[in-house]
């Protein structure tokens, strides 16, 4: 059997990206212990309205997966008066999971405040800096993509959910409107408007 060589120097550069972006193991214990007071007032919030299982908690605190570029921490507490506003799209990604096979997912931008979201690339108009986005990676086959897009055709407007695809394995989702984009962050270039579903490996 001929093993494509291109094919394992991009999955491994994809586990090199995923690795630096994945912080030390200590960190959010610090975290946690610095900031014990706040973060036991969120986890509180999250279980009253019945999402504290949606993510683990480490991963609903992630600021962007360019902390290590941005010299800046990979956990944030958002400011409490935004805390509702998470609300529709945590609801969001619950249901998301309990419908399509998503696999493997792990949170990797939530809350960001204006600096990180500048050096994130982020728009002024980013959802993540109203803490109402969450970027994600998760292993999507074929099958799962083609039925997040049908999931967004349907229940998307009435849901205002945007869908984006910032690669194949990259994603967005908030409740800000109905719309979806790809990596040109035009409409045309997501996975929802291409032919392109077929060509996830």
């Amino acid at each position: 059997m001929r093993i494509r060589q291109p094919c394992i120097w991009l999955a491994v550069a994809v586990l090199l990206v995923a690795s630096c972006s994945e912080p030390p193991r200590n960190q959010f214990k610090e975290f946690s212990v610095v900031n014990q007071t706040q973060i036991s007032r969120y986890k509180t919030f999250l279980q009253q309205h019945g999402i504290a299982n949606v993510a683990p908690l480490e991963q609903l605190l992630r600021t962007s997966r360019r902390w290590r570029h941005c010299n800046t921490p990979p956990y944030a507490i958002a400011p409490e008066a935004l805390w509702k506003n998470q609300l529709p799209t945590l609801s969001l990604l619950a249901r998301l999971q309990k419908e399509i096979p998503l696999q493997e997912i792990k949170l990797r931008s939530v809350y960001r405040n204006n600096a990180v979201n500048r050096c994130s690339g982020g728009s002024s108009r980013s959802q993540h800096l109203q803490f109402n986005a969450v970027d994600f990676d998760v292993r999507l086959k074929p099958s799962s993509a083609k039925m997040l897009c049908e999931f967004w055709r349907e229940n998307g407007p009435a849901l205002r959910m945007g869908l984006g695809f910032y690669s194949e394995t990259a994603l967005h989702i908030d409740t800000a409107g109905f719309r979806t984009w790809g990596k040109t962050h035009k409409s045309d270039s997501s996975l929802c408007r291409l032919n392109a579903i077929s060509k996830i490996q």
